[in-house]
């Protein structure tokens, strides 16, 4: 069983949650005919910018950590760390332009 940093990961979550609340915000503004004050997205934007921070601070500790411990180990290879790399992102990255191809102004 691999070793989890299970505290990092709760932050993690934090982090995301803030993101997808401060979306979650922006879009209720615009569908709701709320007053101003209530739904305003400036009151809430520093949380989605402070959890996409959080988020790829916390992202660049764990990859940094894993690193560290491999190399720590004799067992780094940059080669196959950067092919997990690209495995891991590439696929999410071809699904969102996927997806949001057909919403895309011409």
């Amino acid at each position: 069983m691999k070793n989890k940093l299970y505290s990092i990961q709760l932050i993690r979550f934090i982090a995301v949650f803030l993101v997808v609340l401060v979306h979650c915000i922006d879009r209720m503004s615009r569908y709701f005919d709320a007053p101003e004050h209530i739904f305003s997205f400036y009151y809430f934007d520093v949380f989605g910018r402070a959890g996409v921070d959080i988020f790829f601070v916390i992202s660049g500790f764990v990859m940094m950590y894993i690193s560290n411990k491999a190399i720590t180990e004799n067992t780094f290879n940059l080669k196959v760390f950067l092919i997990k790399r690209a495995l891991r992102v590439i696929p999410i990255y071809l699904s969102l332009i996927h997806i949001s191809e057909p919403t895309r102004p011409y």
